[in-house]
């Protein structure tokens, strides 16, 4: 339960923060403040991407949890940018690790071109740059999910396609996660994609004033007061 308020907090909390002026280490701060407060850890690794037409991943990021090893590019917010806003807690140490499970999951590489040996990954490959290109999809999607485990392969050994990763936080351990999308617009943002907070309870709450005042910010397109009749 403390690990799902927290990710819900920290969502709420960053969402407040994306404005123009604000830094995605501003960000960064007020996710690590949530998770003291909750006793869980933020996910290392974590990023949230702006997004532009066709990129789902652009240049500017937030990193949940910067570290010595992991840093990204301090960046500020402007009007009109769009970002996806991927939040992850974890009751155990944060630290997720991949093993053998086998991601279904990828997406395109349009920076890499091979001449493929294999008919079937030739197809697989033509039915990506048709169907998907900019963005990610699953193997099911494909006309053909056994051919397209078969051409797969041979796209990912020349890096045509890059896989998602299927990670896993140590055994008896719990992992909570919200993502959005939320548009800075000049007045005010707009989260454009929703999510509820499971019923559950929690015996911690947030301690910090810098994020109680945050939740208590409204969010969105400010409501006008209706005018009275005469």
């Amino acid at each position: 339960a403390n690990a799902i308020q927290a990710a819900y907090v920290a969502a709420e909390a960053a969402l407040r923060l994306l404005r123009p002026g604000k830094s995605n280490y501003d960000v960064s701060k007020v996710i690590e403040q949530v998770a003291k407060d909750y006793q869980v850890n933020v996910v290392e690794g974590v990023l949230s991407h702006q997004m532009k037409k066709d990129v789902i991943d652009g240049n500017k990021t937030i990193l949940a949890k910067p570290t010595v090893d992991q840093r990204v590019e301090p960046i500020t917010f402007e009007e009109n940018e769009v970002y996806a806003i991927d939040i992850a807690m974890s009751s155990g140490e944060g630290k997720l690790k991949e093993t053998d499970a086998r991601t279904t999951i990828f997406k395109r590489r349009l920076d890499v071109e091979y001449m493929l040996k294999l008919k079937a990954s030739r197809q697989v490959i033509s039915e990506i740059n048709t169907k998907f290109l900019h963005f990610p999809f699953v193997l099911r999607a494909l006309g053909d999910e056994n051919k397209g485990k078969l051409g797969i392969t041979e796209c990912l050994n020349h890096n045509m396609v890059v896989g998602y990763p299927v990670l896993y936080e140590k055994d008896g351990e719990f992992v909570a996660r919200f993502k959005y999308t939320v548009l800075i617009l000049p007045k005010y943002s707009l989260k454009i994609t929703n999510y509820e907070l499971p019923t559950l309870t929690s015996d911690l709450a947030v301690t910090d004033q810098l994020v109680k005042d945050l939740l208590e910010m409204p969010v969105g397109k400010p409501v006008k007061p209706k005018k009275e009749k005469a």
